[in-house]
C-alpha cells in the first residue's frame, strides 16, 4: 500500500523533488525581490538564502508558504489582515524568528 501511495505521488507531483513556488504572488514577489531573484525556480538554496523579509502594508490574509523560509531571523509583518492564530502558527514553523506583527 506505500509503494502504491509512493507511486501516486510521483505521478501527480511529475517527478519532481524540489519545492514548489511560493503560491501566493504577494509572497512570491517580495522573495523574489529579496533574493534579486525575478524569475525562474525558487528552490530549497533560495529560500534559505532568505534572513530578514518586510511584508508590512501588503493586506496579506494567508503566510502559508513563509515556513519554507527556514533561517528567516527577522519577518516584519505589520498591518496585514492577519490573524494572532496565524501568526502563531508560523512562529512555531520558524521558532528561531523574531516576527513583528500586530494582527
Amino acid at each position: 500500500m506505500k509503494q502504491l501511495l509512493l507511486i501516486c505521488a510521483v505521478v501527480v507531483c511529475g517527478g519532481k523533488s524540489g519545492p514548489a513556488n511560493i503560491a501566493d504572488p504577494i509572497l512570491e514577489k517580495a522573495i523574489r525581490k529579496r533574493l534579486k531573484k525575478p524569475t525562474g525556480e525558487l528552490t530549497k538554496a533560495d529560500y534559505e538564502k532568505v534572513t530578514t523579509l518586510s511584508l508590512s502594508y501588503r493586506k496579506l490574509t494567508s503566510v502559508k508558504g513563509l515556513e519554507k523560509l527556514t533561517q528567516l531571523d527577522r519577518l516584519i509583518l505589520n498591518d496585514n489582515n492577519l490573524t494572532k492564530a496565524q501568526i502563531e502558527e508560523l512562529q512555531k514553523a520558524l521558532p528561531k524568528c523574531k516576527i513583528y506583527s500586530n494582527p
